[in-house]
């Protein structure tokens, strides 16, 4: 039996490719999104086909991007995984994760919420370029 040769370069040469215009992408999805949580006049509305508010799933969002830095920040310092991983089924993990979300980030203001949306994506681009 022979193998096929396989290009191994090729899939990092792609995400190498990429990796600008994504930094890039998230900064400006980040901007709409902060200049969108500015206009809204009501954040205790329920945002559609969810049971949080608008301002919710905005602290939601904060949480996921501090969550995102802090396993960025991990991995380029060695750390892979846990030594006891939870025994949770992923959706009841998921379910801890954004309760804790909404814990760690009390605030409910939009204003407010779409500046600590620009802070925290500024920690993840900038732990990404540390990566």
């Amino acid at each position: 039996m022979t193998s096929a040769s396989v290009d191994l370069t090729g899939p990092a040469r792609d995400t190498r490719r990429a990796y600008g215009p994504t930094l890039s992408a998230l900064r400006d999805a980040v901007a709409r999104s902060a200049e969108l949580w500015r206009h809204v006049d009501k954040p205790d509305a329920l945002a559609p086909g969810l049971t949080w508010t608008a301002a919710e799933t905005a602290a939601h969002v904060i949480g996921d991007i501090r969550d995102y830095t802090q396993a960025l920040t991990r991995h380029a310092n060695g750390y892979m995984t846990h030594a006891n991983r939870p025994t949770e089924s992923p959706s009841a993990l998921s379910a801890k994760v954004n309760a804790r979300h909404l814990e760690e980030v009390p605030e409910r203001n939009l204003h407010r919420l779409a500046d600590m949306l620009e802070v925290a994506t500024d920690a993840y681009l900038n732990a990404a370029v540390a990566a």
